[in-house]
Parts: structure tokens; C-alpha cells; sequence
């Protein structure tokens, strides 16, 4: 965890809770509707994914935003992230793709993958 985020505010303990029910299958769907810069990116799209991929091996996770940059700066903080807790694969580490050596991956949006 990031010393400068405060994990405990109630409203990330909401979101902490409804992506413990997707983990484990309770719930299938979450939209998150929260204003800017109260944490919603950062758990959601940054840090669960590779808290994901230490559980799943098989998982395969897409990092999506509104737009390229975006998506690419979230994928390289989930790398950095990953780097921490996982052996990442030398062959593949792009930013809108990389992987780990048990080829647990992660990908970003390219032109070869549209929602």
C-alpha cells in the first residue's frame, strides 16, 4: 500500500467490499459513480488487477480508461506495483502489455483490442 493514501476512508472500504464480492463471485457487475481524486482509479483499475493475478495465474486483465494515455499511465503503476509482488517477464513489457514469468498478463486498450 501507498503510505500517502489513507486506505481506511469509508468510502474506499465500500469499494474495497463490492470488489471482494466480484473476487469471489458474489457479484459479476460494479459501476463506480465518485467524484475525481478520491481513490475510485487507483483500487479499482490499478491496484486490483495485480492483486487479482496473485490469485488467479490464468487471469488475463484489460486496463481501460477514457483514453490511451490514461489507460497506458495506469498500466505502468500496476507494473510498478507488480514488479514489487511479481517476477514480470523480460521478453514483454510494454506498457499496454506486459506479463509476468508465470505469463499472468496484463494488457491495455491498442488497436487490436475494442470494447
Amino acid at each position: 500500500m501507498s503510505p500517502t493514501w489513507n486506505w481506511d476512508w469509508p468510502h474506499l472500504a465500500v469499494i474495497q467490499d463490492e470488489l471482494r464480492r466480484i473476487t469471489f463471485g458474489d457479484n459479476n457487475r460494479l459501476m463506480i459513480f465518485m467524484p475525481p481524486r478520491h481513490g475510485k482509479s487507483e483500487q479499482t483499475t490499478v491496484r486490483y488487477p495485480v492483486y487479482r493475478l496473485e490469485l488467479e495465474p490464468e487471469l488475463r486483465v484489460i486496463i481501460g480508461a477514457y483514453n490511451q494515455l490514461l489507460a497506458n499511465k495506469f498500466s505502468r503503476k500496476a507494473r510498478k506495483i507488480a514488479f514489487e509482488r511479481l517476477r514480470l517477464a523480460p521478453d514483454r513489457t510494454a506498457t499496454d502489455d506486459w506479463e509476468t514469468t508465470e505469463r499472468r498478463r496484463i494488457q491495455g486498450p491498442s488497436a487490436s483490442v475494442q470494447a
